[in-house]
């Protein structure tokens, strides 16, 4: 193709590997080769004078579209499990030996682990609180950021009681603040020995994360949130709902949460 095609542009004039399956109506060149119109409906779009008029929102621009999200339209033809995201917090091998090629995504070097002893060099690539970061939201949870802070003298004093007196242990990071570590612990049971493995706490399949139920609280929830959405809403442009769903299955946690166990380490209720 004479034209040069934006970077970004799946390549063209090429024919699909072996074992490809395109979907019936996506036509390839007589050549059997990918050209402009296998992914696009759109009458003329081969030629670059027609490319400035194209509205990327009508139902043809791509084939069995619009789409909501773009990577439904990429699995017509590749398969989405070979892009899946991948899930470093799987670290078991099938054997159940820790896969060490995990380690080094969150860690400048393989942690070595001597029996029970503490695992030596285990230097992080960032302070805890950035490195989660690289793979998760600032948000991942409602009332996450709010946590992420230096703890008062009292949340202080109830962390460290525990820490001095109760396993496993609340850490906080370098600079004294809670972190997502403080109560989450990243490691899947199993890959650190004899030191209480707070992912252990978990009670559902690592690559599966939490799991919830429906609550007969929502209603009453979503009331109580209406205000606060509502403003949201108006300054965002678009609604929002926020649903109140009952935890029924745990993982990653350094001490159970459904139960309040590990809220009540930090936080005092009061009837």
């Amino acid at each position: 193709m004479a034209t040069e095609l934006p970077v970004r542009h799946h390549p063209v004039d090429l024919a699909p590997p072996a074992g490809m399956r395109l979907p019936e109506h996506w036509p390839l060149a007589e050549d059997g080769t990918i050209t402009c119109s296998t992914c696009h409906g759109v009458e003329g779009i081969e030629e670059p004078e027609n490319w400035q008029r194209l509205k990327r929102d009508a139902p043809g621009f791509l084939r069995g579209g619009p789409y909501r999200r773009l990577t439904r339209f990429c699995s017509g033809c590749h398969d989405k499990t070979h892009y899946a995201r991948l899930n470093i917090h799987r670290q078991l091998q099938p054997d159940g030996r820790p896969d060490k090629r995990t380690c080094r995504y969150c860690h400048l070097e393989v942690p070595e682990q001597e029996g029970e002893k503490r695992p030596r060099h285990t230097e992080l690539r960032l302070r805890p609180g950035l490195l989660c970061l690289g793979c998760h939201l600032k948000t991942p949870h409602l009332n996450s950021i709010e946590h992420l802070r230096e703890p008062s003298d009292a949340v202080r004093e109830r962390l460290l009681a525990h820490n001095r007196s109760g396993y496993p242990s609340l850490p906080l990071d370098g600079q004294g603040w809670i972190t997502c570590v403080t109560c989450h612990d990243p490691h899947q049971p199993g890959v650190l020995q004899g030191h209480g493995s707070a992912a252990a706490e978990g009670d559902t399949d690592v690559g599966h994360g939490p799991r919830y139920l429906p609550s007969r609280w929502a209603p009453v929830y979503e009331a109580d949130k209406a205000e606060r959405l509502g403003a949201l809403a108006r300054e965002q442009g678009r609604p929002f709902r926020l649903a109140y769903r009952r935890l029924a299955g745990e993982v990653f946690l350094r001490l159970p949460a459904r139960d309040g166990t590990l809220c009540n380490v930090c936080h005092h209720f009061e009837d």
